[in-house]
Formats: C-alpha cells, sequence, structure tokens
C-alpha cells in the first residue's frame, strides 16, 4: 500500500514535467488528410471517423469501431529521412 501511495505522488509531481518533452502541440483544421493525419484501420474492423471542430477539437464516432488517427511529429522528419533509403 505504502509503496503504492509513493508512486502515485510521484507521478502527480513528475506528469506535469513529462508532457512537454514528450508531445507536440496538436492541431486540427478543416482537412486532417491535407495536413497529415493518416488513419490506422485494421482488417475485419469497421473504422472510425474522425472529423475536426475547430483548431483544437476532434470529433471520434464509431459504432463497434476501431482506428488510430496519426501524424508523423515535425521533430521526426530527419528521422524518417535516415530510414528513406533502407
Amino acid at each position: 500500500m505504502r509503496d503504492r501511495a509513493i508512486l502515485a505522488c510521484l507521478a502527480a509531481a513528475l506528469g506535469p514535467l513529462a508532457s512537454p518533452l514528450c508531445a507536440d502541440e496538436v492541431q486540427f483544421g478543416g482537412n486532417l488528410e491535407g495536413q497529415g493525419w493518416r488513419a490506422l484501420t485494421f482488417r475485419s474492423q469497421c473504422p472510425m471517423s474522425f472529423s475536426p471542430e475547430g483548431a483544437g477539437q476532434l470529433n471520434i464516432s464509431g459504432e463497434k469501431a476501431v482506428s488510430v488517427i496519426w501524424r508523423a511529429s515535425e521533430r521526426s522528419s530527419g528521422h524518417d529521412a535516415l530510414h528513406a533509403g533502407a
């Protein structure tokens, strides 16, 4: 029990510090594909529907559906160039 309390305190204290280091600010707009967003879908599964609502909100809908929306980070462009010839 004590170990869990210590872990919870550490997570609460360090969580705000880790977030800016791990993620880019996300912006959405009118055309998701035009901004580099891609949907990862799975065979024999209905895909989710993704639609932007303003610059900071994404509506996600689906019934018995599964998908992942993703976009390469601008910071990863150098990494992608390294693997382009592979």
